[in-house]
C-alpha cells in the first residue's frame, strides 16, 4: 500500500503543464482499468488531484479536479455498499450525502464550483476521502466477498 494513504495529500500550489500531464495520465489509467474515479494517492502521488468519470457511461471523459473540497452537502443521505479499487474484494456500508457542492481548480487553473449528485457524488466523496488520508470509512466492518 502506498505511503500516502494514511495522511492528507499536499495541496497543489500552481496548476502547470506537469499537473495537467499527471491529470491526463490519471484519467488514462482510470479508463484503461475501468475505474470510475482515481485519486492521486491511489497511484502513488502525494498531491490533491482527483479524476471522476463525467457520466455513467464508459466514455473517456473525466472531470479533472485540483485541490477539491466540499463546501456544501445535502442533509439527505443514502447508505450503500461500496468497493474500493485500492482494497480489492472488500466491501463496506457507507452513508453519504446525496448531493455536494465542490470547489476545485480545473486542469487549466480556473476556479470551479460544481454540484454533484447520485453516483457521481459518491465517487467524488470517496476520492476526497482518499485525498484526506482516509481509506476505511463507513459503518460496520469490511466484508469480504
Amino acid at each position: 500500500m502506498y505511503r500516502f494513504f494514511n495522511s492528507p495529500c499536499r495541496l497543489v500550489g500552481r496548476v502547470d503543464r506537469g499537473i495537467r500531464e499527471r491529470l491526463h495520465g490519471m484519467s488514462q489509467i482510470a479508463y484503461e482499468f475501468g475505474a470510475p474515479a482515481l485519486a492521486a494517492n491511489q497511484w502513488g502521488m502525494d498531491l490533491r488531484l482527483l479524476v471522476v468519470r463525467e457520466n455513467r457511461s464508459f466514455e473517456h471523459l473525466f472531470i479533472k479536479m485540483v485541490n477539491p473540497r466540499v463546501i456544501w452537502e445535502s442533509a439527505q443521505t443514502l447508505g450503500m455498499y461500496e468497493e474500493c479499487w485500492s482494497i480489492p474484494g472488500v466491501v463496506t456500508f457507507v452513508e453519504r450525502p446525496v448531493s455536494v457542492l465542490c470547489r476545485y481548480l480545473s486542469e487549466f487553473g480556473d476556479e470551479r464550483k460544481d454540484l454533484f449528485d447520485g453516483i457521481q457524488c459518491r465517487l467524488v466523496l470517496h476520492g476526497i476521502s482518499h485525498l484526506n488520508g482516509i481509506i476505511k470509512e463507513g459503518k460496520g466492518d469490511y466484508q469480504n466477498d
